[in-house]
């Protein structure tokens, strides 16, 4: 087995989650970063996704306001940038986030 961020046979992908993202449990829930996790596998290689509110939730299994709640707080944390244009919606990753700093966390073991 070979763990990877590329699709390809014989591999187990995975995607990446900023530290800063999953232990702000003040602004980011549990639901944004499944979201954010699917919008990165669909934007990979390109840092850019385009896909609709609906078909986010669909493969999500939510409903579509949900997904809307969730993209609004990775908005505002820093972690995407929406816009509208002539050929539909593209959101921008931004893994950096805002900057905010990462709160303490005990190391356990």
């Amino acid at each position: 087995m070979i763990i990877s961020t590329d699709p390809g046979p014989d591999k187990v992908l995975f995607r990446m989650v900023p530290d800063s993202m999953w232990s702000d449990r003040r602004r980011i829930k549990d639901a944004d970063i499944r979201l954010w996790c699917l919008l990165a596998y669909n934007a990979r290689f390109r840092g850019v996704c385009t896909s609709t509110d609906r078909q986010l939730a669909d493969k999500l299994g939510v409903s579509v306001p949900t997904v809307q709640r969730s993209l609004l707080r990775l908005e505002k944390a820093g972690y995407l940038d929406r816009e509208v244009g002539e050929h539909g919606r593209r959101i921008t990753l931004n893994p950096e986030g805002d900057g905010a700093a990462i709160p303490k966390i005990q190391v356990i073991g």
